[in-house]
């Protein structure tokens, strides 16, 4: 079963963005886990402001780690940069978002 960020889930603007909201809580409230994967994908979507008139970028990187279950987690732009896939790497995450890597 693939684990998807729950940021990504939601059928209106309003419900994207409590869902937002809640994802960066939950992830500040998770204790940090460390695991190993295999990168498979990476993708970048456009996330829009309600408040201003400009846009940002968010960007995801999906694992398959050593039991074939697939992780996608949040990463920096630099982070993402780095990652490519078929990379093997050792991971420390805080619910969906990636702290560090090697």
């Amino acid at each position: 079963m693939s684990k998807l960020c729950p940021c990504t889930m939601g059928n209106s603007v309003a419900g994207a963005l409590f869902n937002l909201r809640n994802a960066k809580k939950l992830n500040q409230e998770e204790p940090e886990q460390s695991g190993t994967g295999e990168v498979i994908s990476r993708r970048v979507d456009t996330v829009y402001s309600l408040t201003r008139s400009d846009s940002s970028w968010a960007y995801f990187v999906k694992f398959r780690l050593e039991n074939a279950e697939e992780l996608e987690l949040t990463v920096t732009e630099s982070d993402y940069g780095k990652l490519k896939e078929g990379s093997k790497v050792s991971f420390v995450r805080q619910g969906f978002r990636l702290v560090s890597f090697t």
